[in-house]
């Protein structure tokens, strides 16, 4: 069992997300409850950047093999979350919409990064991201956050994107 209470509660009930995904029919309800999973997966994501260790334990390790052989099935999903994020953004901003395509983003990134080694290797990979990079660097040239707005704990210095127009710390 993990010693950090924040992911003995949040990996159960990500994977009782991904279940409900399975059984939902092809469509909205698949889509929102994949939605959900990559949002939680942000949390599950800075746990394991802050405590790297973490990924050694065994509730994780099997979160992860579990999670990433259901995230098969489910692909086409996790697509078209990587196509909403940018469809939302290209309107006008009005509150938080910055930080949600960020957030969105690191989701994307993690569900390549964590799954390296299961079921789900390599899928990721095949996702566009190039188009939301390229949305991140045009519109956080007038519109990202300040070089002083504080970067949320946990977040891997290889997602450029919450520093930009700026860069990550170095090492």
């Amino acid at each position: 069992m993990t010693t950090r209470p924040e992911l003995a509660d949040l990996l159960p009930a990500l994977a009782g997300v991904l279940a409900e995904a399975r059984e939902a029919p092809s469509g909205d309800a698949e889509r929102a409850a994949v939605a959900r999973f990559l949002d939680g997966l942000l949390t599950v994501g800075r746990a394991l950047t802050a405590h790297p260790e973490l990924r050694a334990e065994a509730d994780v390790a099997l979160f992860l093999q579990e999670s990433g052989s259901q995230l098969t099935f489910l692909h086409t999903a996790v697509d078209h979350y990587r196509a909403m994020a940018a469809h939302e953004s290209y309107g006008a901003w009005e509150d938080g919409e910055w930080e949600r395509l960020l957030e969105r983003r690191s989701s994307l990134q993690l569900a390549g990064d964590l799954y390296r080694g299961t079921p789900y290797d390599g899928y990721a990979d095949i996702l566009e991201l190039d188009d939301l990079d390229e949305l991140i660097r045009d519109r956080g040239r007038s519109e990202g956050f300040p070089p002083s707005h504080p970067v949320p704990p946990g977040i891997p210095t290889s997602h450029w994107w919450w520093w930009w127009p700026g860069s990550p710390p170095g090492p």
